[in-house]
């Protein structure tokens, strides 16, 4: 039994670093081990940290198969609590593989969940994550009630990450409905905190979002310096993607 606890503690060490495949090595063992001891609880936890292995890696069928097995197991123990959060990381995968149905769909039962058992921070989590499928649906609407909606929440938690994600969706929603002043100050409010944070790709996506905003305003110089600063960031991360964009809107 404590090889089994060393080997999934060593899978989410290796996981955490970004060694994903040996993390997975680490979990099949401790999994193993925990079958052949009929330990199912354990089970469900090493089938949730193989699954968010597999997304990670793009398997988004094995991530799912994976949450699958979790949920099963979870809803015998009736686990509310993690079953919630599997719904979540089920919706989530959804949402990678671009299903966008289900992922609504799973979000809603995550969000239900977290509500009766007052897990208020995954709520609101929940709500802010599903409101980023809606944009891709150009659902405004129901991504405005979200964000609105998490506003609330985030008050009380005083999260810098989720109140970053917060302002970086409103910014979106801002700029499709052309309201490009708010959508500056969603902008600016989302920088310092992830200046504060040290995200340099999301810092990047920004800056790039400050100067397509500027470029639609007439105001090249201010646009070329909200693009000088995301291709700084840019650069650190050396993401193709990003200087590409970046490139794209220096040539309008």
């Amino acid at each position: 039994e404590t090889l089994s606890v060393i080997d999934n503690y060593m899978g989410i060490l290796y996981k955490a670093t970004g060694n994903i495949k040996k993390s997975v090595k680490f979990f099949e063992e401790a999994l193993k081990y925990q079958r052949s001891v009929g330990d199912r609880y354990m089970q469900a936890h090493i089938y949730n940290n193989m699954s968010q292995c597999h997304s990670i890696l793009g398997d988004n069928d094995l991530a799912i198969n994976f949450i699958l097995r979790a949920q099963k197991i979870y809803a015998d123990f009736e686990d509310n609590e993690k079953l919630g959060t599997s719904y979540g990381m089920l919706a989530n995968t959804y949402k990678s593989k671009g299903d966008t149905k289900k992922s609504i769909e799973y979000y809603n039962r995550a969000k239900s969940i977290f509500l009766k058992e007052k897990m208020y921070f995954n709520y609101a989590q929940s709500l802010i994550i599903q409101s980023e499928v809606y944009l891709l649906l150009n659902d405004n609407d129901n991504a405005w009630e979200n964000l609105n909606e998490s506003l609330t929440y985030s008050k009380s938690f005083n999260n810098p990450m989720m109140n970053g994600k917060i302002n970086f969706s409103l910014a979106q929603l801002n700029i499709k409905d052309e309201n490009f002043d708010d959508a500056l100050d969603n902008i600016d409010d989302a920088i310092d905190i992830f200046q504060y944070l040290n995200n340099k790709r999301i810092l990047s996506q920004l800056y790039i979002m400050q100067g397509n905003i500027y470029i639609d305003m007439d105001k090249s110089k201010k646009a070329c310096r909200a693009l000088e600063k995301a291709e700084k960031y840019s650069k650190r991360i050396k993401s193709d993607t990003l200087n590409k964009k970046i490139d794209e809107l220096f040539d309008r």
